[in-house]
């Protein structure tokens, strides 16, 4: 999470210079105070006054202006969710997140600061950086009336009040529905890399970091300087100016106006809330990459340096059964700063695939190591060297991709079938595993759900931690599994992990929580409906939403304690906790929700609608990912 002074109140701004002025010039400050006041030098302050007077006079000022700082900015904690999870482990607890409501309620508008609109097919999870909220949608809205018709849409909304400042709009792929389903719109979160947060991992000092900053100019927070990278529907990678058109369109590429328009229709020209894309990578077409998306793509970049680690949704082909390119890597590494694909894993794992390669990749220290760790379409997970250019034993092909180093996998369901595995597709009972949640680092060890396709093949599913051999290579046997527990039936989701305890749901209508030491299962809580979405855990409760529109809070803790329940559309979009703000988004809306809430006037709302929760296009447009499936 990311802290921006540039949004404090500005009461806090004012603590802030007193507590600078205070902390860099005390000495200067207090010589000039005490020269009045004081007799004899000081040592010190170069003062008339006693030598331990001044350092006494020092102490206070410094213990009251970092109290008086301290106490304020506690009370208001500054947060940031600039992508799914934990960066970069993935998880989904949030330990800063502040003061958060229990409940909310879109028709009274208890507890809602700002609603929106969205499209009539909402699946991504909302994403909020640098005073900005992206979420992933359809064009059923149509919000810019000259652009008609089905189409993939990436918003980007004022953090305090939710107006409308752009979007990126995709067409749809022609004539090929189960690639690309209709209506169903944006799936992937964005990254977002802002001037604070610029690709600074672990384990680089405040000097890289200070470096890397040095290279951007000082925007101001109405044009904030920074790039959005996410994934299209059309399985392309793009890039964004976090500011849009108001800083004028930057190259290199400057044709967008064509790009978002379908084959064979009038382009229409750029206006004033549209995105300003700087590159774009199709990894459909990319030479040495040649992916095969299936349904949607789904995936999540994952910022390492200069790379972006991204996972491919690859997949099998409309008939399930046919696997148009089993050669095609599950992650590839593309350079930010051109979307040029510099590596690819080389494992085949699309030659065993089960359904699609929605899984993202995490990053973080196993064994001693820094590793990458993603799960291929096999449904096998796999650790890789994070991509280093100057190696010169990489191998690469003829486009000079290079092959990312494979250090060890782990198999989850070794014992069922891992070859022809399309032949299980109608067995409930027996087939093979696959993963759809992203897997989470955690304390050495690793955190994931595994099991049958959500779709088809077996229902079961099994929540395992693992803890890699230091420097292990080649293939992790069952000893390096700390524990596994069943789940009652198909899980999409992302452990989220906090104070010793582990939070997951699945379609079997549960919520779970387990001791994620032991595996010992605490408490679960069954839902109306199935959950597609993952739980969240921030200021000491579990938000949770199912595809009914059941939406909960519970107490974290090692006892089940329902504290609310809200009624809203079909929920499938994981809750994103900023600046002491829930944000909530459903099949049609997007809530911000926040204690207490702020004073709003009628132009802070221009783009706020109330909730309907009797809309006809619920039950179709929630239908519309998976009807081709059943």
């Amino acid at each position: 999470m990311q802290w921006n002074p540039a949004w404090l109140p500005l009461r806090s701004v004012i603590l802030y210079s007193f507590h600078s002025v205070f902390g860099v010039r005390s000495w200067f400050f207090v010589a000039k105070l005490v020269r009045k006041f004081g007799v004899g030098r000081s040592t010190y302050t170069s003062a008339y006054i006693p030598a331990h007077m001044s350092v006494f006079a020092l102490c206070l000022v410094g213990f009251f202006s970092t109290a008086l700082w301290a106490q304020t900015e506690s009370a208001r904690p500054r947060t940031e969710s600039p992508q799914w999870g934990e960066a970069w482990s993935r998880n989904l607890a949030v330990l800063d997140a502040g003061t958060l409501p229990v409940d909310f309620d879109p028709q009274t508008g208890h507890n809602v600061r700002w609603t929106f609109e969205t499209g009539g097919c909402t699946y991504s999870t909302a994403i909020v950086a640098a005073g900005r909220v992206f979420i992933g949608t359809n064009n059923d809205r149509q919000l810019d009336p000259r652009i008609t018709g089905d189409r993939s849409v990436l918003l980007c909304l004022n953090e305090q009040t939710g107006q409308l400042l752009w979007q990126h709009i995709t067409p749809k792929i022609p004539d090929r529905p189960l690639k690309d389903c209709p209506y169903v719109g944006w799936c992937s979160p964005p990254v977002i890399e802002t001037l604070e947060s610029t690709s600074k991992t672990p384990h680089q000092t405040a000097e890289t970091q200070d470096t890397a900053n040095a290279n951007h100019s000082d925007d101001s927070a109405e044009s904030p300087n920074g790039r959005v990278y996410a994934v299209t529907s059309r399985d392309e990678v793009v890039c964004l100016d976090l500011a849009g058109l108001s800083n004028g369109n930057n190259g290199p590429f400057v044709d967008e106006a064509a790009l978002r328009t379908p084959v064979g229709e009038e382009v229409v020209p750029l206006g004033p809330l549209d995105s300003d894309l700087l590159w774009v990578t199709n990894l459909e077409t990319t030479a040495g990459v040649h992916v095969h998306q299936h349904d949607a793509a789904h995936g999540i970049p994952l910022i390492l340096g200069d790379y972006l680690y991204i996972n491919t949704s690859n997949g099998v082909g409309d008939t399930h059964r046919d696997l148009p390119e089993p050669d095609a890597p599950s992650l590839v590494v593309l350079e930010k700063s051109t979307g040029r694909v510099v590596a690819a894993e080389r494992s085949r794992a699309s030659a065993n695939m089960v359904h699609c390669t929605w899984s993202a990749p995490a990053y973080g220290t196993l064994g001693n190591r820094d590793v990458v760790i993603c799960f291929g379409g096999d449904g096998i997970l796999r650790a890789f060297e994070p991509f280093d250019p100057s190696n010169q034993f990489l191998e690469r092909d003829a486009n000079g991709i290079a092959t990312l180093s494979e250090l060890w996998t782990f198999n989850p369901d070794p014992n069922s079938p891992q070859t022809k595995r399309s032949e299980y597709m109608g067995n409930r009972g027996e087939g093979p595993s696959n993963t759809t949640g992203m897997p989470v680092i955690l304390d050495d060890r690793v955190y994931f759900g595994s099991g049958g396709d959500v779709w088809w093949g077996k229902q079961t599913v099994t929540l395992f931690c693992i803890e890699p051999p230091t420097n292990a290579t080649g293939k992790l046997d069952e000893q390096c599994i700390v524990w596994k527990h069943p789940l009652q039936k198909h899980s999409m989701s992302t452990p989220a992990i906090a104070d010793g305890l582990l939070y997951i749901t699945d379609e079997g209508r549960n919520l779970f929580c387990l001791d994620a030491l032991t595996g010992e299962e605490l408490w679960k809580y069954r839902f109306r409906n199935g959950l597609w979405s993952s739980s969240l855990v921030a200021d000491g409760k579990v938000y949770a939403g199912a595809m009914n529109g059941e939406f909960r809070t519970f107490r974290h803790g090692r006892t089940l304690e329902p504290l609310a329940e809200m009624k809203l559309d079909p929920v499938y979009g994981t809750p994103t906790v900023a600046n002491e703000t829930l944000f909530v988004s459903t099949m049609h809306h997007l809530y911000a929700v926040s204690q207490p809430i702020p004073s709003q006037n009628s132009s802070d709302t221009e783009n706020s609608v109330p909730l309907d929760t009797e809309s006809d296009r619920d039950t179709e447009q929630a239908k519309a990912h998976t009807h081709s499936e059943e």
